[in-house]
């Protein structure tokens, strides 16, 4: 019993840091708006990387409720629904940081700036630490959660909405190959933006399931005996 309370203090810690985290580097983003790809005030949640740390840090601030019920002994675990939605916070940030570790960091050097230029500032949090928190946190404390195959596909929706929303404001400014609503540089990449497209829902997808797996999520079919 003791050790149970220990690790749900444990993960109640872990997740009240990314609350933090996301809180702090929401703030230096809306009232600075420092660095690279970075906009003051409202003009920020036009970002994935603002968007999906937001979402992120929702659902942390609710499962620490969930946590400190357990903790007190009022309920057994974490409702699915909010177990999912952490899930799909998890996989957003995994998102948000490949993207930026193997497109928009590789991108700055080829416009004459520095890779390190996206971990400065509130994108620290953002791009970094944020996302490494996550994974390390689910990895760590929501093991063996069983859940259907199909669950795998929830954290997708993210990156679907999301590209839906960018090419909406693309074809209504007529942007593309241009760069002032093509803040992301994904229509004057060398790669072709619906190739693009795919590869970032493919790699979500990836995450997803590779996460999905990681942490014992998978319910195992018993074998039948002969």
């Amino acid at each position: 019993m003791e050790k149970k309370k220990l690790f749900n203090i444990s993960r109640i810690l872990v997740d009240s840091l990314i609350v933090i985290f996301v809180l702090a580097s929401t703030l230096m983003m809306a009232f600075r708006g420092q660095g690279s790809l970075a906009s003051k005030g409202v003009e920020m949640f036009k970002y994935y990387t603002v968007d999906s740390n937001i979402l992120m840090g929702i659902a942390a601030l609710i499962k620490i409720y969930f946590d400190i019920e357990i903790t007190l002994g009022k309920i057994q675990k974490v409702p699915l629904w909010s177990h999912l939605l952490y899930f799909v916070g998890v996989v957003a940030l995994s998102v948000t940081f490949l993207t930026v570790v193997f497109f928009l960091a590789p991108m700055k050097i080829v416009h004459g700036g520095s890779y390190f230029d996206s971990f400065q500032y509130a994108n620290t949090f953002m791009h970094l630490l944020n996302p490494i928190l996550s994974v390390l946190g689910f990895l760590l404390f929501e093991r063996n959660r069983k859940m259907n195959m199909c669950w795998s596909l929830l954290p997708v929706s993210s990156v679907f909405i999301y590209a839906i929303y960018y090419l909406i404001q693309l074809f209504i400014h007529d942007s593309f190959g241009k760069s002032e609503y093509d803040w992301y540089g994904f229509t004057t990449s060398p790669i072709p933006w619906p190739v693009f497209l795919l590869v970032m829902i493919g790699a979500g997808y990836l995450v997803s399931l590779g996460l999905f797996y990681a942490s014992g999520s998978h319910v195992r079919k018993e074998k039948t005996k002969v």
